[in-house]
């Protein structure tokens, strides 16, 4: 059995050492187009500052209330911080938008009768602000009993 085995393995063996062989007496083309080192153009270019981003929700405070289907909450949170919105823990009566996602809740009454600013409004407005990057008026966003 050993002699078998050794054998074989020495047949497999010389026949990767042949295609080996053939291979590199063939030329490939290179799939990239040339070298796959770093992009060397921009270590040519000048350091350039990162843009500021605007400040559409700037002195605005939000809440977000309730679940919100996949990662929207974590993208309402991105947008609303970056583009200068403050998002509270808790609702404060620093709050004025409230963003909700399922609709009306009977304890949006309740948090009207403390805090009168209050604004109940639908994940879309934080989206529209950022697809056309300018400051909307809430309005057509509000969430309504």
């Amino acid at each position: 059995m050993w002699p078998t085995m050794y054998s074989s393995c020495q047949r497999v063996e010389s026949r990767q050492k042949k295609a080996a062989g053939e291979e590199s007496s063939v030329k490939e083309e290179d799939p990239y187009g040339g070298s796959t080192d770093e992009n060397t153009d921009a270590e040519a270019e000048e350091d350039h500052p990162i843009p500021e981003l605007p400040d559409f929700l700037k002195g605005k405070h939000f809440f977000l209330y309730g679940t919100f289907p996949n990662n929207e909450r974590r993208l309402l949170l991105r947008y609303i911080v970056a583009f200068n919105g403050v998002i509270e823990d808790y609702m404060s009566e620093n709050v004025q938008f409230v963003v909700t996602s399922e609709g009306w809740h009977e304890s949006f009454e309740d948090a009207l009768m403390e805090n009168c600013n209050l604004n109940f409004v639908k994940p879309a407005w934080i989206y529209a602000i950022n697809e056309r990057q300018k400051m909307l008026p809430y309005q057509p966003y509000t969430v309504v009993p």
